[in-house]
């Protein structure tokens, strides 16, 4: 159930295809951090409605030009804070099925770092208020 530092520091790896894995995780910080090749993420194997921390998930994937996690709807989770900081090629992010409450902690270097211009698609207007006061430089859409 605890997913913490899974692939961390995983320098060399380009690409990660997690479809098969059938998991129902609880926490997972750091997950893909400093991956700093990662190219592609395929997640769609992942039940994540019980996850409480996506902290540093994604953090310093620093090839990594798009992420798909539409299919992810995170209902429980409280913990956001610098889930993608530092991607700096990342100009395409969809997380159209996020729903979090005003009680999720998401600070300011949850979105710092990521492409300006990046398209990130949400869930509703809420969301995109939320990222868009963490960071204007992006392009948050209502998908």
């Amino acid at each position: 159930r605890y997913l913490t530092q899974t692939f961390t520091d995983m320098t060399n790896v380009k690409k990660i295809n997690l479809t098969g894995w059938k998991l129902k995780p609880t926490v997972m910080p750091q997950m893909f951090a400093n991956c700093t090749h990662l190219e592609s993420i395929d997640l769609r194997g992942f039940d994540v409605t019980n996850v409480q921390t996506f902290s540093t998930m994604f953090s310093r994937t620093l090839a990594l030009t798009s992420l798909d996690i539409s299919n992810w709807n995170p209902m429980n989770v409280t913990n956001m804070n610098t889930m993608f900081y530092n991607n700096i090629k990342l100009d395409g992010l969809d997380m159209s099925n996020f729903v979090f409450g005003y009680s999720t902690t998401i600070n300011a270097n949850a979105f710092a770092g990521i492409k300006s211009g990046a398209i990130v698609y949400v869930k509703n207007q809420d969301i995109k208020e939320r990222i868009l006061a963490i960071n204007s430089n992006l392009d948050v859409r209502i998908k």
